[in-house]
């Protein structure tokens, strides 16, 4: 059967090539609304320890897992006073955004948590926070949020990840 079809294909290949043109200009009609309804999520698994603990954090206790970072670098170190400055400025920002909550940093946590924010040699440290709003929205969300905050001042390198920094860039 395939070598019937493949000389077929070899007697008319011009034919060929207007039936795969029409198919991929059906294709095209067709498909290019799609990717806007597509979301960039979904790939919780509803009965999985780590939904189940997602969703109890989020009904019981108002709050969800920290998908906005802001990693803050220096080579004078993340207790020095530009770091600092910096960290601090970036902590208000986002404590200003309207979709942005439960924001902490490593020069605002308790010490015991302060200590799980700041890189082992010192030169880096961690803002962390969650960006209110569904798979569709957040991404838009925190990339917004980072956009003004990222870059180099002052000697301090500022750089944003977290799953809606990433799922923006996708």
């Amino acid at each position: 059967m395939l070598t019937a079809l493949a000389n077929r294909g070899i007697s008319a290949p011009k034919r060929v090539l207007g039936a795969a043109g029409v198919i991929l200009v059906i294709a095209v009609i067709f498909g290019a609304p799609v990717a806007s309804h597509l979301g960039s999520g979904g790939f919780d698994n509803p009965s999985s320890a780590s939904t189940k603990a997602k969703d109890l954090l989020s009904t019981r206790f108002h709050t969800g897992y920290p998908n906005l970072v802001l990693e803050l670098t220096s080579t004078a170190g993340a207790n020095a006073a530009a770091t600092k400055q910096v960290g601090l400025a970036a902590v208000s920002a986002l404590q200003r955004d309207q979709y942005v909550d439960n924001v902490s940093s490593y020069w605002t946590a308790s010490p015991t948590v302060a200590r799980g924010l700041v890189s082992k040699d010192g030169t880096s440290a961690l803002v962390v926070a969650r960006v209110i709003g569904n798979d569709t929205q957040a991404p838009d969300r925190a990339a917004a949020a980072v956009k003004e905050l990222t870059g180099t001042r002052d000697g301090v390198t500022v750089k944003a990840g977290g799953i809606d920094t990433v799922y923006s860039e996708v």
